[in-house]
């Protein structure tokens, strides 16, 4: 079963979703899953956002005397600063989120090093052109935040 719950930014001022608060069940038999509004997104001004609630049922409980569970989820929202830009989610490059494969060419989450990608393929569409016309291309994001570059006119 699911629900979807509509929150709305009735003010003028953006906001951040600063915590979201999903107390434990009150039966051990029924568990929430909450989805679609992340801590740290934002919501701006005369805008809304959907919280889907999804009620799941413990397969490995015996049917419970008890057939309801109350839930109350709690969005703690702030005044968003000016200019704010939410976390991107997972992997990403220069803040943008990317797409990992793990066949083909693209980006793949290396197998040693938690953290570190690295492009692979031959045509991997890894480029970044700078103000200046130089084309380089980005071998690999490492786990510290940093990235190798290398230009393009240095491949074979």
């Amino acid at each position: 079963m699911q629900y979807d719950v509509t929150v709305s930014n009735e003010g003028d001022i953006d906001a951040k979703l600063d915590k979201i608060t999903v107390p434990e069940s009150t039966n051990p038999a029924i568990g929430f899953e909450v989805t679609g509004i992340e801590e740290g997104s934002l919501l701006e001004a005369k805008q809304t956002a959907i919280l889907t609630v999804t009620v799941k049922y413990n397969d490995v409980t015996e049917q419970p005397t008890d057939l309801t569970a109350d839930l109350e989820v709690t969005l703690d929202y702030s005044q968003a600063p000016e200019g704010y830009v939410p976390p991107v989610t997972g992997p990403s490059i220069g803040g943008q989120p990317v797409e990992i494969v793990d066949s083909g060419d693209g980006l793949y989450e290396d197998t040693y090093e938690s953290g570190r990608y690295v492009y692979k393929g031959a045509n991997p569409n890894n480029y970044i052109e700078f103000d200046n016309g130089e084309v380089w291309r980005i071998i690999a994001k490492e786990a510290d935040g940093t990235y190798k570059l290398l230009k393009n006119e240095l491949l074979p």
